[in-house]
């Protein structure tokens, strides 16, 4: 007895009116026949004609369906960015042409940690936003800010290195005939008087002490040098202020030098940081 020829039996029950599930009357292939699967996994399977095996219908799993589609899906690296690994899509830029000058309109991708760390793209220059807010740190510290992308100095007092806040002013006065004086030593910024030194410079005569009274802008005493009678050259004396020592901005300091017997000179440093 000849073997039953299945494609006869598929045919003749479609030309009956009979039916097998997935197959049409007449004979036609009909998916919509099957049960629906709504969540396929990997090792689920369908078929697929093998065109390396003569067209043979073969069996494959969704998995390995999905490395030829994932080389599809990468494309070209140069230009895409992307690569395949076992049916894995991957960007990898390793390969894709370079720009050696980007400007501020180009675009990278970025994960957006505020918005459930979905890819979002980006410009250079909102990029540069949070890169110059990070390079800007604390501006108490560092003394710069960020607007927009851009750092700028902020040279704030409290900003600045404790050396840069010191600084000095010298000035001669005299006991001489004629020369004692109140003179006012201006500032453009406010400072603290931390310290006031003087030295002879012409020995210190006559038969009393000459004095050099510092006082602020409302004439509240700051410090008081005494150049002792009878002192010589290069003799110094010093005052450290602990009260009405603060000159505001555009203060001044007075230095009031006196001396009943006449005779002697003296070079007078104020010494002083920048204040807040």
């Amino acid at each position: 007895m000849p073997p039953v020829n299945p494609h006869s039996i598929v045919a003749r029950a479609g030309a009956q009116g009979g039916s097998i599930k997935g197959i049409s009357d007449g004979g036609v292939f009909d998916p919509t026949e099957f049960d629906a699967k709504t969540d396929p996994v990997v090792a689920d399977k369908v078929v697929i004609q093998d065109t390396e095996a003569n067209d043979a219908p073969k069996v494959t799993t969704i998995t390995n369906l999905a490395k030829p589609i994932g080389e599809i899906v990468a494309g070209a690296n140069a230009t895409s960015g992307l690569s395949e690994v076992d049916g894995v899509c991957r960007v990898n830029i390793s390969g894709v042409a370079d720009k050696t000058a980007p400007v501020a309109a180009d675009s990278l991708l970025l994960n957006d940690s505020e918005n459930g760390n979905i890819n979002k793209e980006v410009t250079a220059a909102n990029l540069c936003k949070a890169l110059a807010g990070t390079l800007a740190g604390v501006e108490a510290t560092n003394g710069l800010t960020s607007s927009a992308g851009v750092l700028t100095v902020a040279a704030k007092i409290a900003h600045l290195e404790a050396a840069l806040l010191k600084g000095t002013t010298v000035i001669p006065m005299s006991f001489e005939a004629g020369e004692q004086m109140a003179l006012k030593v201006y500032f453009n910024h406010k400072v603290t008087i931390d310290k006031i030194r003087g030295i002879v410079t012409t020995a210190i005569e006559g038969t009393d002490n000459g004095t050099i009274t510092a006082a602020n802008g409302d004439g509240d005493i700051t410090g008081v040098l005494t150049a002792t009678a009878g002192a010589h050259l290069a003799t110094e004396c010093s005052a450290i202020p602990t009260t009405n020592n603060v000159i505001a901005q555009d203060g001044y300091v007075s230095l009031t030098s006196a001396k009943d017997t006449v005779g002697g000179r003296m070079l007078v440093t104020l010494e002083w940081t920048r204040t807040a």
